[in-house]
């Protein structure tokens, strides 16, 4: 999501299936909100506190920062000491993009979901275990996932949950492994 609506103007992670780090740029954005509050910083960075609480400059910094601009954005800001046209738009998380919603040029706003960013470091099997084979099975041990079609590349986890309920059909119940 963005913070501010705005347009696109570039787009630096275009497909599905990539994996992206933590703060890594998805795409840069131009929002006449954010190049505002910009301009509104530049001109009071240097104004003197008017009480004993924070300075006009020290609002208007958090109010890019509330706005999603970064720190390291804020700093550039006040080094070059004119509006930034874009920011850029981090990815929250590391993980892989499974879905993406944005194209160059479109109109965005906070209630639109851009990517959908997913981390696969942890995956929950569920799995089916005959009712002659549940007494074997607990909440804590390991166990061991054989994908279909391909029985050497076995995964061991551990079991995390044992559904209360019985499958009377196929005489299972479901256990979720982690």
């Amino acid at each position: 999501h963005v913070r501010a609506a705005g347009f696109v103007e570039h787009i630096a992670v275009r497909e599905t299936g990539v994996r992206v780090r933590r703060g890594q740029n998805l795409l840069s954005v131009y929002s006449p909100e954010v190049y505002q509050a910009q301009s509104e910083l530049l001109a009071v960075k240097d104004w003197p506190a008017l009480d004993a609480g924070k300075s006009s400059g020290d609002r208007a910094r958090r109010k890019l920062e509330l706005l999603g601009m970064s720190k390291s954005a804020l700093d550039q800001l006040l080094k070059k000491g004119e509006p930034m046209r874009t920011i850029g738009i981090g990815s929250p998380i590391a993980g892989y993009v499974t879905k993406k919603n944005v194209v160059l040029g479109s109109y965005v706003t906070p209630e639109m979901v851009l990517y959908e960013i997913q981390d696969l470091s942890r995956v929950y099997v569920v799995g089916d275990v005959f009712l002659r084979d549940v007494p074997h099975v607990a909440t804590g041990s390991e166990a061991r996932f054989v994908p279909s079609g391909r029985p050497g590349e076995a995964v061991t986890g551990k079991i995390d949950l044992v559904y209360p309920l019985v499958n009377a059909e196929a005489r299972t119940r479901r256990v979720r492994m982690q």
